[in-house]
């Protein structure tokens, strides 16, 4: 404790530092000095202006000065409250500074890996996720969730755990879905907002088979692909010919992929009128004529 006495010329000699402090969320911080002819709060540097003075009772010259503050929380930790007293006497003002602190349960955050495109993650990717944790005291563990349910070491499913580093390795539409991590300690525990992982299909390769009744049949076969925005020859790498049917490997990568594949054929009669039509929609697509 730090205490403040005047003597006969009222000069202050020493402070007296008296502190009743529940330091958690919430509740209510005080603490006083005594004597003071004249005392001042400051928090952070500022001036505070709501502090209570008790005057001195008989026979002593001793007053008190206290600060109540309601309602701290975490933005509080490490603030300084300072109270200081000075009267007309010679000598400089006296401060006492209290630095705040206080134990909160944790607040958790889920991060997915930098390098990677949420919007982008097909099966087979790795996928990696961080979590930071702010917690006071620190937090003695953190714990993964996917779909509200806990995750734990497993590496012949590639579910791999160090520190508060999530590792999924090759991921397939089962590993999809909501995931969070907890941070705990001795105050209690906070998760933090879910993050849906979504889990692109990989893009399979169809093969798509033209066949046709001709005579003679020494037929050359041509493909062409039709989307909202161009039509162009599927390339003859993609084409397969045995006899009177053809076949073309397709693999759509993006969107824009997905039309209409025709199938003209030909031999030294002439050409096929009406084409073989065949339409590539993505899997799980549904259309309503």
């Amino acid at each position: 404790m730090h205490q403040i006495n005047l003597d006969q010329r009222f000069e202050i000699l020493k402070t007296y530092f008296e502190c009743d402090c529940d330091r958690r969320d919430g509740k209510k911080i005080a603490f006083g000095t005594k004597p003071i002819p004249t005392v001042t709060w400051f928090r952070n540097e500022m001036m505070v202006s709501n502090a209570s003075v008790a005057l001195p009772s008989a026979g002593t010259s001793h007053v008190r000065s206290e600060l109540r503050i309601t309602g701290l929380g975490r933005r509080d930790v490490h603030s300084e409250l300072t109270c200081q007293a000075k009267n007309n006497a010679k000598g400089p003002p006296l401060a006492a500074t209290l630095h705040v602190d206080m134990n909160y349960t944790p607040e958790a955050k889920i991060i997915l890996g930098t390098s990677l495109n949420p919007d982008a993650i097909r099966e087979g990717t790795d996928v990696y996720f961080d979590c930071t944790v702010n917690a006071h005291p620190p937090a003695y563990k953190v714990e993964w969730r996917h779909n509200g349910k806990q995750l734990n070491i497993n590496v012949g499913q590639g579910i791999i755990i160090s520190n508060q580093s999530l590792v999924l390795q090759g991921v397939s539409r089962a590993t999809a879905g909501n995931y969070s991590c907890v941070g705990y300690n001795t105050e209690g525990d906070g998760e933090s907002n879910a993050f849906y992982l979504n889990v692109l299909s990989k893009q399979e390769r169809a093969q798509i088979s033209c066949q046709v009744d001709a005579n003679p049949g020494d037929i050359q076969f041509r493909w062409t692909f039709n989307n909202s925005a161009d039509l162009v020859d599927v390339a003859q790498s993609h084409i397969a010919r045995s006899g009177t049917s053809s076949v073309v490997s397709y693999t759509p990568m993006t969107e824009m992929d997905y039309g209409t594949l025709l199938c003209y054929a030909s031999n030294k009669i002439g050409a096929q009128r009406v084409p073989c039509v065949f339409h590539i929609i993505a899997a799980g697509k549904c259309f309503q004529s």
